[in-house]
């Protein structure tokens, strides 16, 4: 059994109205698994780290899930408060961390996992600058001073 609210009085007069909620009444454990990440190909691995408020200060148990994405992760140390993940491809996932302490109390939260392209092309511009021999310029009325390199 809870107590939620509490009456005191000092005299014999029962006590009337709903009191005050209490504030420290069944306090609630909370997992936050962590800023949403981004990687870039070739990178194919990254770690996941969540952190845990248990007013009770129990055991805790952990379970890491892949709740979504291109392809099946390898998952290691998905009982531990940090998650390995590996085999990323292009895409975005999202996994689940779940944690329940030592009153069966449990909580859960999601972060998620994007695997973005590496920039196959890169442009550059430089304005009034002197190239050197061996280098090609083509003419272009939508750039700059009308020519790129």
């Amino acid at each position: 059994a809870s107590i939620d609210k509490i009456f005191l009085t000092d005299s014999n007069t029962i006590p009337t109205g709903l009191g005050v909620d209490a504030t420290n009444c069944d306090p609630q454990l909370s997992v936050d698994a962590g800023q949403d990440i981004t990687i870039i190909q070739p990178e194919n691995t990254t770690s996941i780290s969540s952190s845990v408020v248990d007013p009770n200060n129990g055991t805790l148990s952990y379970l890491w899930t892949q709740v979504s994405g291109p392809n099946s992760a390898v998952l290691t140390n998905q009982n531990t408060s940090e998650l390995a993940v590996a085999n990323l491809i292009q895409g975005q996932y999202v996994f689940n961390v779940s944690v329940t302490n030592q009153e069966n109390n449990s909580a859960s939260d999601q972060v998620t996992v994007t695997v973005a392209n590496a920039l196959a092309d890169i442009w550059m511009e430089a304005e009034c600058a002197t190239v050197g021999a061996n280098w090609n310029t083509v003419a272009d009325p939508n750039t700059s001073e009308g020519q790129y390199l």
